[in-house]
């Protein structure tokens, strides 16, 4: 499962949850509904925090370039 918290416009923190990583790579592929500039304040991939700091825009190439076995 991978668990995204970000800050939307308001500066209330959001979830979005994916069920599999080929989801979440599905929606961040496509057309996502969420503003690229927001920012994110957590990721959790199958219970483990992976640190990332960042924005939406940038989440779905810094996940794509990390090594992800131990968190699968």
């Amino acid at each position: 499962m991978v668990e995204i918290s970000y800050l939307d416009s308001y500066k209330q923190e959001r979830h979005l949850k994916f069920t599999h990583m080929d989801e979440f790579f599905r929606a961040f592929a496509g057309c996502l509904t969420v503003p690229d500039h927001l920012k994110v304040t957590k990721v959790i991939i199958n219970g483990h925090n992976i640190e990332y700091s960042g924005v939406i825009g940038d989440l779905y190439r810094n996940i794509q370039a990390r090594d992800l076995h131990s968190y699968l």
